[in-house]
């Protein structure tokens, strides 16, 4: 539960935000204030909060990183870049007044939405729309990176041009697949190998998806020297928990899901008011959980497809997810102190 930095007890829920019942100061995200009719005092306060002027402020209240003092409206507010919220009076964040008339269906249905709760509209572009159509998760409201995640960009490009050189050539699975029961081939560089093979089309295609959502974010907070650590450790954290347990030592593990596993934990530890979006009935529903609620669903598929695994059964390795999860809460934990990256101009 968030506590206020000012009067250090835990702030209270109020339907909309969390408010420190003595000092009367409420952490509001960005999107509930848009909701209640403050899009321009929260536009205003998020682009400021960019610019080299701002001086570091008090704890989030939420993640504990060093806000941002952001005079605006008359008044000084804090900004939480991780988490994409303000922090200041409460009267600052009180909604203006509403007409008399009523509100359309639609946006009472909007307005009675709040984050973490399994109702809402969908992603803001097509991209979003399709891939949650088809079942993939998808970030809703995204927090766009402050510097260019060339890093991830890269890796992207050589996981599917690597991919897809693999899927027309079967004999590259047994001869460069990670093997459990020969991990040190080729002087272990099938650890490395193994990364950018898949598969399927649909194993490359839903790993390379996964990888965007999560990487563009991991790396602007780490740079691109950790989110590489990260990547690699986790990488190999997947391997080793995969040959400790699959009784099928002779079977080949390829993909980059232990890798990417480790930038999912990472994420969700990082970016707690992250959304996850998921479509039902093709769009026409969308459920919002918060990342943490869905990566906790995602760790319960991966116990059980691993109880699989070391029973001999299945094709999906949960065991290297599990692996690379780890990897990545350690990763957090190591390197939870870091503050966001500044705008780099």
């Amino acid at each position: 539960m968030p506590w206020c930095p000012i009067c250090r007890i835990h702030l209270a829920w109020d339907g909309s935000a969390w408010e420190c019942q003595a000092c009367r100061c409420r952490l509001v995200t960005l999107t509930v204030l848009r909701r209640i009719g403050h899009g321009v005092l929260a536009d205003a306060a998020w682009a400021t909060a960019f610019s080299d002027r701002v001086e570091p402020g008090s704890a989030c209240p939420a993640c504990r990183n060093a806000m941002g003092l952001v005079p605006i409206a008359g008044t000084t507010v804090e900004v939480c870049r991780p988490c994409r919220s303000l922090w200041g009076a409460a009267r600052t964040f009180l909604p203006p007044p509403q007409p008399d008339a009523g509100i359309a269906p639609g946006r009472a249905l909007a307005q009675r939405h709040q984050e973490g709760e399994p109702i809402g509209d969908g992603p803001d572009d097509a991209l979003k729309w399709g891939a949650g159509a088809i079942g993939l998760p998808v970030e809703v409201g995204a927090m766009a990176p402050v510097r260019t995640p060339w890093t991830t960009a890269i890796l992207t490009v050589l996981l599917l041009t690597a991919g897809i050189a693999a899927l027309t050539n079967p004999h590259v699975i047994g001869a460069w697949g990670f093997v459990p029961s020969q991990p040190w081939r080729y002087g272990g560089l099938t650890c490395i190998t193994a990364f950018f093979i898949h598969a399927g089309l649909v194993h490359l295609l839903g790993n390379l998806w996964i990888f965007w959502l999560t990487g563009d974010n991991v790396e602007d907070r780490l740079g691109p020297l950790r989110f590489l650590l990260l990547l690699g450790a986790a990488t190999l954290g997947g391997d080793f928990l995969h040959a400790l347990f699959d009784p099928r030592g002779d079977l080949p593990c390829v993909g980059a899901s232990g890798g990417i596993s480790g930038l999912m934990a990472f994420y969700v530890c990082a970016f707690p008011r992250a959304q996850i979006g998921m479509a039902w009935n093709f769009g026409t529903v969308w459920l919002r959980l918060p990342a943490w609620s869905w990566f906790m669903l995602w760790i319960i598929a991966q116990l059980w497809l691993g109880l699989q695994q070391t029973a001999g059964f299945g094709y999906v390795s949960g065991l290297a997810h599990l692996g690379g999860a780890v990897v990545g809460l350690l990763a957090w934990w190591r390197w939870r102190s870091i503050a966001p990256v500044a705008h780099d101009g």
